[in-house]
């Protein structure tokens, strides 16, 4: 069982850290380094905002159906919204500003 603990730990961490990363690139877009369309058309990919719809609906599932440690509910919960709104963000950044010119 200390298993399955230490890789939801890993889990957990690697979903906060794509999330992290996509904000970084949201702030790399408003300071001007890079423009939204670049980013739309040639970083941000469709399998990439489905997957994290995908983990999103996970983490809140496993959130509200799993008996654990207040600190995991907290963590599985956080992930899942943080993951839920980096979907939509980079779903609508996709779809207004992804079309090749």
């Amino acid at each position: 069982m200390d298993e399955f603990n230490y890789l939801l730990a890993l889990v957990l961490i690697m979903l906060f850290v794509t999330v992290f990363m996509d904000v970084i690139s949201f702030f790399m877009i408003g300071k001007g380094s890079v423009t939204i369309e670049e980013y739309a058309t040639d970083v941000l990919k469709w399998p990439k905002v489905v997957l994290l719809g995908i983990f999103a609906i996970v983490m809140l599932y496993y959130a509200f159906t799993t008996e654990a440690t207040a600190l995991t509910l907290v963590a599985e919960l956080s992930s899942g919204v943080l993951l839920i709104a980096d979907c939509i963000v980079s779903a609508i950044i996709k779809k207004k500003y992804g079309k090749k010119k």
